[in-house]
């Protein structure tokens, strides 16, 4: 015989009473099924209420993320530039080291060389394509050695400013600006002589330009040889700048001074031509010190691109 729980159900007015029966064992399943799924719903919405901490709690983390990743690539561009201006600091102070001839505890050593191929003569820009790279310990070392070198060149410069404020006349005749605009198409040193093809001492540097561009002279001096050689800078120019230095310029088409003709920096003394042993129109310019060809670039100032 099946055993039934009863439920009887009274109403408020004088209507008969109803009896609800239902077996044991179904209601005790009823019962078991309708705490399960209460259980259930319990756990899930205790996951969705976690679930939802968590998604609020990640939105943060992302947020700050981006911000931190935003402030060191900004970091990282600013500590670039700053190091591509210490790098033309750099270049000028070994240069003005150069000029001055001193060999200061500061002195930096790691002159840039001049490549092979096709140099315009007006700075070009510089461009660097690099991948961002949030390496905090890196960036913070590479900008502790940019503090320590902008240091070093603070040091340096005053020291090259109290040896020029007593050296102005050093200065003003020394060669330390391009004798005119084009494309550096040979520099110093050995090469492979363009006529013989045997390989030769260049003892300047060929600025390729137009025929008739200006020629201006680099440093304050007095000229001391103009003509024309044939086989070698054709029409030329050679200057007296005094403090062992002299500076020539060759395959001009015209001459515009003479001998004994007192000269300052940025004067024109001839036009850009290819007069001589020239293959095409440019300017062979040389600076001598006592006499000995030296490295022309190593003394021009205007590349200080900032």
């Amino acid at each position: 015989m099946k055993d039934y729980f009863s439920v009887w159900i009274i109403p408020k007015d004088d209507a008969p009473p109803k009896i609800l029966s239902i077996e044991r064992k179904k209601f005790k399943r009823a019962l078991a099924i309708a705490g399960i799924v209460l259980l259930t719903g319990l756990f899930m919405f205790g996951d969705y209420v976690s679930l939802l901490i968590k998604r609020k709690e990640l939105d943060r983390l992302r947020q700050e993320n981006s911000q931190l990743k935003n402030r060191l690539l900004a970091i990282k561009k600013d500590s670039e530039e700053l190091e591509k201006k210490l790098k033309l600091f750099e270049d000028y102070a070994k240069k003005l080291n150069t000029i001055a001839g001193l060999e200061s505890p500061y002195a930096l050593k790691e002159v840039g060389g001049v490549g092979g191929g096709e140099f315009t003569i007006s700075p070009p820009a510089v461009s660097r394509d690099r991948s961002a790279q949030l390496d905090i310990g890196k960036l913070s070392s590479q900008l502790t050695k940019l503090k320590k070198k902008a240091q070093n060149l603070d040091i340096n410069f005053d020291i090259l400013y109290k040896f020029f404020k007593e050296q102005q006349e050093l200065l003003a005749c020394t060669p330390s600006i391009w004798p005119t605009r084009g494309y550096l198409t040979s520099v110093f040193g050995y090469r492979r002589d363009p006529f013989t093809g045997r390989r030769a001492f260049h003892k300047g540097i060929d600025i390729s330009a137009p025929i008739g561009q200006k020629v201006h002279v680099t440093a304050k001096g007095i000229v001391v040889k103009t003509g024309y050689l044939r086989r070698s800078y054709g029409k030329y120019v050679m200057v007296n700048h005094g403090f062992g230095f002299t500076t020539v310029y060759g395959h001009l088409s015209r001459v515009l001074v003479k001998p004994g003709q007192r000269v300052k920096r940025g004067d024109v003394i001839g036009f850009v031509g290819n007069t001589g042993k020239s293959t095409a129109p440019h300017l062979h310019y040389e600076v001598r010190v006592y006499g000995r060809a030296v490295n022309p670039l190593l003394y021009i100032l205007e590349n200080l691109g900032i």
